[in-house]
């Protein structure tokens, strides 16, 4: 389905994802069990995983979350590069490549009875080309994933989690133990030896870390994990606020610290 700022917007903070996955996991204790056995039985656990459907901040129109060197920053790109992105699944930009990494499950068509997967989260590659193999392996319009794909969105939509569960490319670097953090408009990710965990017995600074990603990759010896590796999520005790563009458009706002993004403003909720 074709990628839609309005539609990324919608999407709700971490905290009411979290509350939402435990009280899906409370009725269904194997839950992520379920995942596992999906991604394994469907010789897809080293291409894809799940992530909890979150946004970190709202963004102007034409507008993709575009990742690089592990920091996540808007991007605005034209009209032809959307069609890029909506026709080949990756989309050429000068001599490198912005393709998509994690999709959300998204009605589609005038009954909404089909389930389709969205691109909200993308990343830019400085290989151009010569990364398109590795990039169609993660990307589920790839030939070879389709029907996995549209199998993943319909059950999807079967549990009720389409607005809390979101399908996401494996990463090529280890993320087991990395932290996401959002500053302003950037969300950056930390890998394993870069910070110092907070547990949630010692958090720092009122924060709590949430585990936002579950992947089973093949380990070396060809073993396959049981439990979930992943990135945690920086949580804060959130409030909502109300904000406007420069054009007057109204966006949802989550955040606790005051950050100044152009004309709008995250204010302090403490």
């Amino acid at each position: 389905m074709p990628y839609s700022s309005a539609i990324y917007n919608k999407i709700g903070n971490l905290e009411d994802a979290v509350r939402a996955f435990e009280a899906k996991k409370a009725k269904h204790p194997t839950l992520l069990n379920l995942f596992r056995q999906v991604f394994v039985e469907g010789n897809k656990n080293d291409a894809f995983g799940i992530s909890l459907l979150h946004k970190h901040f709202s963004i102007f129109e034409n507008q993709v979350l575009v990742e690089t060197n592990n920091v996540t920053t808007p991007w605005r790109l034209s009209a032809s590069t959307f069609d890029q992105l909506r026709e080949k699944g990756y989309a050429e930009y000068e001599d490198s490549i912005i393709y998509p990494t994690s999709w959300m499950v998204v009605p589609a068509g005038p009954t909404n009875k089909t389930a389709k997967l969205m691109p909200f989260e993308f990343a830019f590659s400085p290989e151009g080309a010569i990364g398109l193999p590795k990039i169609m392996h993660n990307n589920p319009s790839a030939p070879e994933h389709t029907g996995f794909a549209q199998d993943f969105a319909n059950m999807i939509r079967t549990l009720d989690l389409q607005d809390v569960v979101a399908l996401t490319a494996l990463p090529e670097v280890d993320i087991d133990g990395a932290i996401e953090t959002t500053i302003g408009n950037k969300n950056i990710l930390r890998l394993k030896g870069e910070h110092n965990v907070a547990s949630p017995d010692h958090p720092a600074e009122g924060k709590h870390n949430i585990q936002a990603s579950f992947f089973w990759p093949t380990k070396p010896d060809g073993t396959i994990p049981i439990k979930a590796k992943g990135a945690s999520c920086e949580g804060w005790d959130t409030c909502k606020a109300t904000v406007k563009d420069a054009s007057g458009q109204k966006h949802d706002v989550y955040n606790t610290h005051k950050s100044n993004l152009g004309s709008r403003r995250l204010v302090d909720c403490s």
